[in-house]
């Protein structure tokens, strides 16, 4: 949520291959749409800012943040073509405790608070709020051990270590302080 912090912000993302808008409207609403133009099929956004308008860079059809279609180039000589039906496809989506859950199928059952079951309530009082996006990253075919735990834990520093950094530190015990 931090990532998208008033009216008019958006990111373009990909995750697990489909390409995702998300957008903040001018209620600070969040809208989530697949990034694809729907005439061709070109991204209308990349990366991230502030923008009250999309433009696809092959035709520029422009949708406003809410995906409706507001323009088309040449529109007079382009046919008749009924805006209402093309706008950029909608993705379910929800927002809680500073989180954004998107379901990557276009009309798919989506119930965020069955999926959560209460969780998001833990997550509420670790003050999402107050946390900021550092960046991001991305590790190609990485090791199991370093995404899920290369730097939360020290349990195995004992017996895995043992001959260098394990002598020299606690094992199992660690202490976090929160930047900021």
């Amino acid at each position: 949520s931090c990532e998208l912090p008033g009216p008019g912000t958006y990111k373009a993302l990909e995750v697990a291959g489909v390409p995702v808008l998300l957008v903040r409207d001018g209620t600070r609403g969040l809208n989530a749409f697949l990034n694809v133009c729907r005439h061709r099929g070109a991204p209308v956004a990349s990366g991230c800012g502030e923008a009250t308008r999309f433009s696809c860079p092959y035709h520029a059809w422009t949708y406003d943040q809410l995906g409706q279609l507001i323009a088309v180039t040449s529109e007079e000589t382009f046919g008749l073509l009924d805006c209402a039906t093309h706008a950029l496809t909608r993705l379910p989506s929800a927002e809680r405790a500073g989180l954004i859950f998107v379901g990557l199928t276009p009309g798919m059952p989506f119930d965020i608070d069955g999926f959560l079951a209460g969780i998001d309530k833990h997550i509420a009082a670790s003050e999402p709020d107050t946390l900021h996006c550092g960046g991001e990253r991305l590790i190609e075919a990485p090791n199991w051990k370093l995404v899920m735990e290369g730097h939360f834990e020290s349990y195995h520093f004992a017996s895995l270590h043992r001959n260098s950094i394990g002598p020299t530190t606690f094992n199992n015990c660690g202490a976090i302080d929160r930047f900021g």
